[in-house]
């Protein structure tokens, strides 16, 4: 059993996600897990407190929140503080405090996570409950291995369907940290990558198996994936 407690990273702005940052955080902590509450808000008044406050989220993305404040410019200011969440949750999982990544809102909470995830390991949990993930997801999501949950309705504030959704993506983080993990493979097989569509399954399964014969660990992607773009690369 691991020496460090469950932990899971909620990144968010709390000036308008408090309410419902706060209710995972107790959803959580019935489950015996804790939580750290990152506040990547500028322009709102906090209605909750941070544990890592968005002057300090600000400073990890090269700027300061006053200046951030004076150019009242809404791209700018994400695009630093996301940058700055980005800084953070890799200094943490980088002492193994973080066991679960949590990211909920909209459009600004998508683009968060897009730029948080990549710094959490792969099979760590990462869940982002959006209204965006109704759309075209490629630009949140990347190659990282990412829940999305759709909450039906705006998360603005809590109400009989918004709790509901948020008391399972709560549930579900908890069940995904609780779980076994599964270790990855010790070996030391060489990695190769085959891009594959539908009309391509018999081919590549030839090939794979070949692969498996010599020693070698196939890796599938749709070509239609941004996983196979990233090995084209």
């Amino acid at each position: 059993m691991d020496s460090i407690p469950a932990t899971i990273l909620l990144v968010g702005a709390l000036d308008t996600k408090a309410e419902e940052y706060d209710f995972v955080s107790r959803r959580l902590a019935e489950r015996g897990i804790a939580s750290v509450k990152m506040d990547v808000g500028v322009l709102g008044t906090p209605r909750t407190t941070a544990d890592i406050d968005r002057a300090s989220v600000a400073r990890a993305g090269g700027t300061t929140l006053d200046e951030l404040i004076r150019s009242a410019d809404r791209g700018k200011a994400m695009t630093a503080m996301a940058q700055g969440a980005s800084v953070l949750a890799r200094g943490l999982v980088a002492r193994g405090a973080v066991s679960g990544l949590l990211v909920l809102g909209g459009s600004n909470a998508g683009y968060v996570m897009s730029r948080v995830a990549p710094e959490v390991p792969f099979g760590t949990p990462k869940m982002l409950v959006s209204t965006i993930v109704a759309g075209d997801t490629r630009p949140y999501l990347g190659t990282s291995d990412l829940t999305m949950i759709y909450p039906v309705v705006d998360l603005a504030g809590l109400n009989s369907i918004s709790s509901v959704v948020l008391a399972r993506a709560a549930d579900a983080l908890a069940g995904m940290v609780h779980g076994l993990s599964q270790p990855a493979g010790a070996d030391d097989r060489p990695l190769v990558g085959c891009s594959m569509f539908g009309v391509t399954t018999a081919c590549v399964s030839a090939v794979l198996d070949a692969l498996a014969l010599a020693g070698v660990e196939g890796h599938t992607f749709h070509a239609n994936g941004v996983g196979a773009a990233v090995w084209r690369r």
